[in-house]
């Protein structure tokens, strides 16, 4: 007998969008922010090694895996594809997008960001902006951290009660002659966590210990 769960939703009007809008636009901005840097890797390394943190090694080496990072990473969230994974290294790599704006504005480095694009043509963004920019991908990040982490709904144990709905006995599977007896070896089973929203699903066994037919015909999660 399998058994399908889907944990309720709650306010999903407001809590709910509000995740699923972050985790669009926040894709949506990994994968635009990989396209351009994944064309043109040469100038993308340029741009790497113009923030003159990381060692000369390491330049060509960030500058090919960044961008495949960063469109992998966009299409999980915008997919919900190892969501948790996801989230957790699209934070990270905002931390480290930001620390290093603002490492070199401390610095008093002026040096085009290279976020979208890897061309310094054009006018570009002041550094306090691009700084803006950045914190509020980084504030839409760490909504997605704090709703997949930290308000994950506990879905509670589902606990076969067929039997409290027939009047037969669960237990022992003891039966008066004549009756049914249905006996559940695992009357129970603990999904564990999941997102609001998420369909849990687990097969019971049910034995009929008792010498005449057992029906089930109404079943319900707790």
């Amino acid at each position: 007998m399998s058994i399908e769960r889907r944990l309720p939703r709650g306010a999903r009007g407001a809590a709910g969008w509000m995740q699923l809008a972050a985790r669009l636009l926040l894709g949506a901005v990994f994968v635009y922010a990989s396209l351009d840097k994944i064309a043109h890797p040469a100038a993308f390394a340029r741009g790497v090694y113009n923030y003159q943190i990381l060692p000369d090694a390491l330049v060509h080496l960030v500058a090919l895996v960044l961008p495949w990072l960063e469109l992998f990473l966009g299409l999980c969230l915008i997919t919900g594809f190892w969501l948790p994974g996801s989230v957790l290294t699209a934070n990270v790599l905002l931390v480290v997008f930001v620390g290093a704006l603002a490492f070199n504005a401390a610095r008093g480095l002026d040096i085009h960001c290279g976020c979208f694009s890897t061309g310094g043509e054009g006018p570009a963004l002041a550094t306090e902006w691009v700084l803006l920019r950045d914190a509020l991908f980084l504030a839409l990040g760490l909504i997605l951290l704090y709703r997949v982490f930290f308000a994950r709904q506990a879905a509670g144990k589902a606990v076969l009660v067929l039997a409290a709905a027939l009047g037969l006995s669960a237990g022992t599977g003891a039966a008066e002659p004549g009756a049914p007896a249905a006996f559940f070896p695992q009357p129970q089973h603990a999904f564990g966590t999941a997102i609001e929203g998420d369909v849990v699903r687990h097969e019971f066994v049910v034995q009929n210990r008792g010498t005449a037919e057992l029906r089930i015909e109404k079943i319900k999660t707790g």
